[in-house]
């Protein structure tokens, strides 16, 4: 698939069509491929890991990759005109891509998935680190010991020293590419004095605790060396790619504790709805993000998570049940667990049991959840609750 992607970014600007500044399906691949990484090298046993840490290490790859990108652009650029400033025919042109994807798709890209493997391992076993340092207060370290042990982990074999100590913030795992040692947490051992310790220098891109920085690959990487304007453009253009690289911004936050998080992504057009439904949630104390929105083809666009459940707002446009089930059919299209509608005035509480018994008792099967607004009056309807009509109680004349 790269060398596929690769091969037509290369025609496009050879044909001087190229667009933009970096290429969103080659970009996509590139972090598709490193992210697989990071979920392997992190582990699948997120509940007990730090999900947060495990975010911030994927939207730094994203990022990464939006100016891996750029590199390779850059490089395939380098090669439209020979040493002689002429033109390259089109035959020469494409033998030395196919010499630049070998560089930079293949084995450059070979020795990154294998850093962000170990790097994403390693920010996971210090989240592990700092919940067992009670018990196990000190670190080792062990270098794998063979014909390729490297002279800064040799020279760090045997090293223990506290948790907390400040020489894991440069001596911390990876110290280079392609690393093989491991850092063991124990629970005593002698430690070793500092003054004694005389490793080699760990270049600036190594020099570093990934799982304080909480990033894969840092701004002394040489891919990042870039004028200002241009790393704006590839930052700009990756967030468009991957809109789950910004931050949300808290506009909301009730007594109750409760808060309304807005992502920048967030679909213009429906904001000020969304936003006004959300706040009403907010109020009773549930917690809302109104989600990013992404013009992908064929992905779902949810509104929002209502306490990590995803969530789509939904008006009426008749009072009638059959107004009810379509917003329903609409809400689990998008996926969502949970569909909140806007209950217009006049819906008679018959039409509202019709719609939900018709839409939840055997179809709509995303659905879990049903909450009808009335006003700022929510009713939550239970998908269990359908099956004996008794939740009918609990709906309102409107």
């Amino acid at each position: 698939m790269l060398k596929k992607l690769f091969s037509k970014v290369a025609d496009l600007l050879y044909n001087k069509k190229f667009k933009g500044v970096i290429d969103k399906a080659l970009t996509r691949e590139i972090a598709k491929q490193l992210s697989a990484a990071i979920t392997t090298g992190y582990g699948t046993n997120t509940e007990t890991k730090n999900i947060k840490m495990l975010k911030e290490l994927k939207k730094n790859t994203y990022i990464f990759s939006g100016f891996k990108c750029f590199e390779e652009i850059k490089a395939v650029s380098s090669k439209i005109l020979d040493e002689r400033g002429k033109l390259r025919n089109y035959s020469d042109f494409k033998a030395e891509v196919l010499k630049l994807h070998e560089t930079h798709n293949v084995r450059y890209l070979k020795a990154e998935y294998d850093h962000a493997m170990v790097s994403s391992r390693m920010a996971s076993q210090w989240v592990d680190i700092q919940k067992n340092k009670e018990a196990l207060p000190y670190l080792q370290f062990d270098a794998t010991q063979d014909n390729r042990t490297t002279d800064i982990c040799n020279s760090l074999d045997g090293v223990t020293l506290p948790v907390d100590d400040e020489f894991w913030n440069k001596y911390y795992l990876p110290l280079h590419w392609h690393e093989r040692s491991v850092i063991r947490q124990v629970r005593s051992g002698k430690v070793t004095d500092k003054e004694t310790i005389s490793a080699p220098e760990v270049q600036p891109f190594f020099a570093r605790n990934v799982g304080k920085d909480k990033s894969i690959y840092n701004d002394n990487h040489p891919y990042f060396d870039v004028d200002k304007k241009k790393q704006e453009a590839v930052i700009k253009e990756v967030n468009k790619l991957f809109p789950e690289t910004l931050d949300y911004k808290r506009v909301y936050k009730s007594k109750k504790g409760g808060f309304v998080d807005v992502h920048p992504t967030h679909l213009e057009g429906e904001l000020a709805d969304n936003l006004r439904v959300a706040k009403i949630l907010a109020k009773e104390g549930n917690k809302i993000k109104l989600l990013p929105y992404s013009n992908e083809a064929n992905k779902a666009n949810p509104d929002a998570s209502i306490n990590d459940a995803i969530s789509d707002f939904k008006k009426m446009n008749k009072p009638t049940h059959s107004s009810i089930q379509n917003q329903i059919r609409r809400a689990n299209k998008q996926g969502a667990s949970i569909v909140v509608i806007e209950v217009l005035k006049g819906t008679s509480i018959n039409a509202q049991a019709r719609a939900l018994n018709g839409s939840l008792s055997k179809f709509n099967s995303n659905i879990n959840e049903a909450w009808l607004m009335y006003g700022k009056t929510v009713v939550k309807i239970e998908r269990s609750e359908i099956k004996d009509f008794v939740f009918a109680k609990k709906l309102k004349d409107y």
